[in-house]
């Protein structure tokens, strides 16, 4: 039976140094109130990350392009 697995790659963070632990996603054709009051406008992932790099920090991704990435093996 195939698995899903999930990865993450950010710029200029190498990609061994993060673990997708889970995301939650969303996608409407237009803009749509959530249920905290906030508002998507297309598309809403929220993404938790994990690493045991000590010296990586939210300012090493905040503003970079990232790409989630689906495995199937």
């Amino acid at each position: 039976m195939a698995t899903l697995q999930f990865s993450i790659r950010v710029d200029g963070v190498s990609d061994e140094s993060l673990v997708v632990r889970s995301y939650q996603g969303q996608d409407n054709f237009s803009s749509v109130q959530q249920t905290d009051g906030s508002w998507c406008h297309g598309f809403r992932y929220q993404i938790e990350l994990a690493s045991r790099s000590p010296d990586l920090t939210a300012l090493d991704m905040v503003d970079k392009s990232a790409e989630l990435v689906m495995h199937r093996d």
